[in-house]
């Protein structure tokens, strides 16, 4: 469960660098730090998100006002994750909340927590996407 996490880090560091002035090339983002990081966590592009997470159950909370972790930069690798047809995966974008975890987003955790490893989940839950709480 993801909460107000980026999981480009590229992308992130690279969005903060932008809104700093400062040009996302080296000596301010090294290429040694790209090579890095895409030898860890792959390019960005949803190649991790398509292998890793078959199956799985995931939900992502992010503030819609999120200024340290957008989820413009964020959304693309989120919509790229694909769970298959035997996992979930639930995606809440928060109107008015910030970069933090407010008490409605706790009731998403608790609610997909229930759903998940203590009821189980119908079919009809698989793959939601909501956008707001």
């Amino acid at each position: 469960m993801p909460i107000c996490g980026c999981p480009d880090y590229l992308a992130l560091i690279e969005h903060r660098a932008s809104r700093l002035g400062i040009p996302p090339a080296p000596p301010h983002i090294p290429a040694s730090l790209r090579a890095l990081v895409r030898a860890q966590h792959g390019d960005g592009d949803g190649g991790i998100a398509s292998s890793v997470f078959s199956g799985k159950s995931v939900l992502v909370l992010a503030g819609a006002e999120d200024a340290l972790v957008p989820w413009a930069v964020s959304r693309a690798f989120v919509d790229a994750l694909d769970v298959g047809p035997s996992g979930r995966k639930e995606v809440a974008v928060v109107r008015g909340v910030g970069h933090e975890f407010t008490d409605g987003m706790m009731e998403e955790v608790f609610r997909f927590f229930w759903e998940e490893a203590l009821v189980g989940r119908s079919t009809s839950a698989a793959a939601v996407r909501r956008n707001a709480l």
